[in-house]
């Protein structure tokens, strides 16, 4: 059995779970080493078997007229 202090260290999300089971979790990659490390978040939790459906988005800054 796991000591108090190990059991006080484990986190608890009491979020809600979508149709397939998973908790809906925004991952946002960025750029330089942002989409290496993402991709292997991604996969160490899958292969953790973590219940997620990452929902990926581009923060990417667009240039108009020059300007961010």
């Amino acid at each position: 059995m796991a000591s108090n202090a190990q059991q006080s260290a484990i986190g608890q999300y009491n979020g809600q779970k979508n149709s397939q089971g998973n908790y809906e979790v925004t991952l946002i990659p960025g750029d330089g080493i942002g989409p290496e490390i993402s991709r292997s978040v991604e996969r160490i939790f899958s292969a953790a078997q973590v219940p997620i459906s990452w929902e990926s988005v581009d923060v990417t800054p667009v240039l108009r007229d020059g300007k961010t």
